[in-house]
């Protein structure tokens, strides 16, 4: 169940009623006190957006609905970008993970790193990936070897040093200190060396990818937009949506498009007061029209 803190079963039942009594007589009420007979009561001079929120009371969610009721489809679209950030991730609530996993994943690689970014680090980010597509990742010729280097000499023992080299080569390493056994690893062509990579067990595989991303994040975005949307699988909605924080809001409202009407309706309906007021005053007087 979607809370919007809106009761949108009562907004449904009386929307046509508040359009009818309410809107209505806060409209008359308004050309009595200017004593203008026949002109709108948005019309009168000097009327502004502070004046259209207290007349129509749109601090009321019920009422802001019930208007929003009245809008044509390309109306409300307008109104998706006006909400607040906060807002556009709370809409996101309408769509099922799936639905919003698929979206997702249709993103650039540069978005969609960012959000897995903001869910997860590097060490849980590798957890939750195929330990083959790991592998094809560490052949990335734009991850800096220092790291790969540095990784063997914190995290990996020297027998897992001289088994890289024996898998790779089919020979013996020829020494027992560590520093030198890294050394010759990294003499060795680039067919081989990724052949040592390709030989580590899954720990040391994953354990080191993490270790790239530590240093060099910006390569999350090598991974395709399906493989990183393998993060998606084991996470809560929740947590997708609480990582969409790092979209900017233009794209927000693009995924939020994708909502079927009665649901985009309600969404909007989390509108700041003042900027639908001022919004209707700008460029929606026909909205107006219907209830003044």
């Amino acid at each position: 169940m979607v809370n919007l803190d809106i009761d949108i079963e009562l907004l449904t039942k009386y929307a046509h009623l508040l359009t009818q009594s309410q809107s209505v007589s806060k409209s008359q009420e308004t050309q009595e006190k200017n004593g203008t007979e026949g002109t709108k009561f948005y019309e009168q001079k000097g009327y502004n957006a502070k004046n259209l929120v207290e007349d129509l009371d749109l601090r009321d969610p019920k009422n802001r609905y019930a208007i929003i009721k009245l809008m044509k489809q390309s109306e409300i679209l307008a109104l998706v970008p006006l909400l607040e950030k906060k807002a556009m991730l709370t809409g996101m609530k309408f769509f099922t993970k799936d639905k919003l996993s698929i979206i997702l994943s249709y993103l650039p690689e540069e978005m969609l790193a960012q959000v897995i970014q903001t869910m997860y680090n590097p060490k849980e980010i590798m957890e939750l990936m195929p330990v083959q597509i790991i592998r094809k990742f560490l052949t990335n010729s734009k991850i800096d070897q220092k790291n790969i280097f540095k990784y063997m000499d914190e995290q990996m023992k020297p027998q897992e040093l001289k088994e890289m080299y024996r898998e790779a080569t089919g020979k013996d390493i020829g020494t027992e200190n560590k520093e030198e056994m890294i050394a010759k690893l990294g003499m060795l062509n680039p067919m081989l060396f990724n052949d040592a990579l390709q030989s580590m067990n899954p720990k040391h595989t994953k354990g080191m990818a993490a270790f790239i991303l530590k240093e060099q994040p910006e390569l999350l975005q090598e991974f395709s937009g399906t493989q990183l949307s393998i993060c998606f699988d084991k996470s809560m909605k929740s947590e997708i949506i609480d990582g969409m924080e790092a979209l900017e809001p233009d794209v927000l409202v693009k995924i939020l498009e994708n909502l079927p009407p009665q649901l985009l309706e309600q969404v909007v309906t989390q509108i700041n007061p003042e900027v639908f007021a001022d919004k209707l005053l700008t460029d929606m007087t026909a909205v107006l029209e219907k209830i003044a």
